[in-house]
């Protein structure tokens, strides 16, 4: 899992690693890894991940997500992003929505998990 994010509280929290690793156990599914990789930066610049070599991108104070977080996920990856990124940046292409229009949300969430379904 890779976490971005620009606000200086996150940069401290996952800091500490003995912290991070209290707060996952017993939180992961069964043969998943802890591994969390924090990047403090914003996403709209190049990030220090390999192109589709991530399953778990979190970015929810790191930019406009989406389309420049994209690139990272490995096929059927997931991207957590929060309402602001989402309701700002996201303008998914796919037969059941027009390009370039937003979704229409009918209740609000902190956060929107997306999956990566390829072209």
């Amino acid at each position: 899992m890779v976490y971005v994010d620009s606000d200086p509280r996150a940069a401290r929290f996952f800091a500490d690693r003995d912290l991070v690793g209290s707060e996952l156990g017993g939180r992961t599914r069964p043969g998943a890894g802890r591994e969390v990789r924090f990047l403090d930066a914003d996403d709209t610049r190049r990030l220090d991940v390999p192109d589709a070599g991530v399953d778990l991108l979190v970015s929810l104070y790191a930019g406009p997500g989406w389309e420049h977080c994209r690139r990272y996920l490995r096929p059927g990856g997931w991207l957590l992003a929060n309402t602001s990124q989402v309701t700002r940046s996201w303008r998914p292409s796919t037969r059941r929505c027009a390009r370039g229009r937003r979704i229409a949300y009918t209740h609000s969430a902190f956060a929107y998990l997306f999956q990566d379904l390829g072209p």
